[in-house]
């Protein structure tokens, strides 16, 4: 399948990569729109890298080219044999981030168990953590990550579903803290 891989700081080119293999737990997601942010711009320009091995160490990306997108939705063209909520020609929005549930892991994290899920002690994202992002023509994801656009909302429209979460958690945040910046005016 085509995608687009960043294979050093400022350098990307379409090439071939294989497609990926469905898991049964998992959905093939034909991808129909994708937004850039800041974060995959900083990894493009050689700002930022958050591939590492189990030691910590950053994996440069001559070693291992990456493809990014992590704000993305698309089109399900397959499901595992697990998966009974979502089937084919489901249109999709995808959280891109993985914690020991849409690992299938067996025993929780401390951050999973208290619902810090975003905090995973094994945490990976699609398309910043060395997973393959949506820069690609296909990618697998936990169904458990997929998220059905029940509505006449376009794809182009959806794909901001991701950076518009990140902005209602940290409002979230902020009113449950009372940090330091509040809304309201109190």
């Amino acid at each position: 399948m085509r995608a687009l891989r960043i294979s050093e700081p400022a350098v990307m080119g379409l090439c071939d990569i294989p497609a990926p293999e469905l898991k049964p737990h998992q959905v093939m997601v034909r991808v129909g729109a994708v937004g850039l942010c800041g974060t995959d711009f900083h990894i493009y320009e050689g700002q930022a890298n958050y591939n590492s091995d189990e030691n910590g160490r950053t994996i440069p990306f001559e070693e291992s080219p990456q493809v990014l997108g992590h704000e993305f939705c698309g089109i399900v063209e397959e499901a595992g044999s697990d998966v009974k909520d979502l089937k084919p020609g489901d249109r999709v929005s995808i959280d891109q981030g993985l914690n020991c549930h849409s690992l299938m892991k067996e025993s929780l994290c401390e951050y999973c168990e208290t619902g810090n899920s975003h905090q995973c002690a094994s945490y990976g994202e699609h398309g910043i953590t060395g997973l393959q992002g949506a820069l690609a023509e296909y990618v697998a994801v936990p169904a458990v990550n997929a998220v059905r656009i029940e509505s006449d909302l376009s794809l182009d429209q959806a794909a901001l579903v991701e950076p518009l979460g990140c902005i209602i958690h940290s409002c979230d945040v902020m009113l449950k803290t009372r940090a330091r910046y509040t809304f309201g005016g109190d």
